[in-house]
């Protein structure tokens, strides 16, 4: 009889009639059926078209991978409790035809862990990788902490972050209430909590401890305004070596060392500076100091000239 069957017809009474035994328990292949259904679905994708010179790699739109997503996971729901360990390297790889940015993919990253985690808390699963509890005590209240999840992303969805975390995570955790806790040192992150809801931790000596949060405003606050905050950035809002420079410009202008050398090097510094009330300043300490406005006029000068162009644009 079986000489007859095909290899699937043959695999399908494999799954069907066959198991692993000990002593009085056992384990029956039957339940793990979905995986004919995957390899149908898959077989049925491969044709002139889809098929690589390699063998190894087929080309599918957006629903097609999606349902290889939904029946792979299917059959690997279908091992969850039983007796095998299992491999984590996947049956099937996906790389999409375009190129992420490492922002991009951190994004990605992100929600998918949390889709993940959810899924496994859903289907049963005793530990994943992301706990080393078990899950099985958890029912309806999850306390969800997020360490920087923000911290490679673009500025554009940084400011988008609470936001995404207040649509997604009610999706991916759908039936279960959800407290998030989240770390970050962006104050684009900030400006989108109240400070009621915000604990703001200082570090002293290698000892972290809760700082006064009295006076600081969060919530639609102006991220200027966070920035000059010590909390994020200590010494100013600008990097520190070009705030280095600029301190050097000063000494070297209150002391009087301005060779011809020096005073062409600063006069370049000075011009390259986009931050206006700093680089008009330093042209007038560098003035008063020469005896000679000419340098600070022609910056006046070019200064006008941009805003009468952008004037002319509007």
């Amino acid at each position: 009889m079986l000489e007859k069957l095909t290899v699937r017809e043959a695999f399908q009474w494999f799954l069907e009639n066959t198991g692993v035994y000990a002593g009085s328990e056992q384990y029956l292949f039957v339940q793990h059926l979905t995986l004919l259904e995957l390899v149908d679905y898959v077989r049925s994708l491969v044709n002139e078209d889809t098929l690589t010179d390699n063998w190894r790699t087929i080309v599918i739109n957006e629903a097609q991978a999606l349902r290889v997503i939904q029946l792979y996971d299917a059959f690997n729901v279908s091992f969850i409790g039983e007796w095998f360990n299992f491999d984590t390297k996947p049956m099937f790889k996906f790389k999409p035809e375009i190129n992420v940015s490492s922002g991009e993919q951190s994004f990605l990253n992100l929600f998918s862990t949390l889709y993940d985690h959810a899924d496994n808390i859903k289907t049963g699963v005793d530990i994943d990788r992301y706990s080393s509890n078990s899950l099985e005590g958890i029912e309806k209240d999850i306390l969800l902490l997020l360490d920087e999840g923000d911290n490679a992303f673009h500025p554009q969805w940084k400011k988008e972050y609470v936001k995404y975390l207040r649509e997604i995570i009610p999706i991916i955790f759908e039936g279960y209430q959800i407290q998030i806790i989240i770390t970050s040192h962006d104050p684009l992150t900030l400006s989108d909590l109240p400070k009621n809801n915000v604990v703001f931790l200082e570090k002293t000596d290698q000892v972290t401890k809760i700082g006064n949060s009295g006076f600081k405003r969060t919530l639609g606050a102006n991220i200027a305004d966070l920035l000059k905050d010590s909390f994020f950035m200590q010494d100013g809002q600008i990097g520190s070596y070009i705030a280095e420079v600029i301190d050097f410009i000063i000494e070297d202008i209150g002391a009087g060392r301005l060779t011809e050398e020096r005073q062409i090097a600063i006069e370049r510094i000075i011009y390259c500076i986009d931050e206006p009330i700093i680089k008009f300043k330093l042209a007038e300490m560098l003035s008063e100091a020469l005896g000679d406005q000419s340098f600070e006029a022609r910056l006046i000068d070019d200064e006008i000239s941009r805003l009468r162009e952008k004037r002319r644009q509007i």
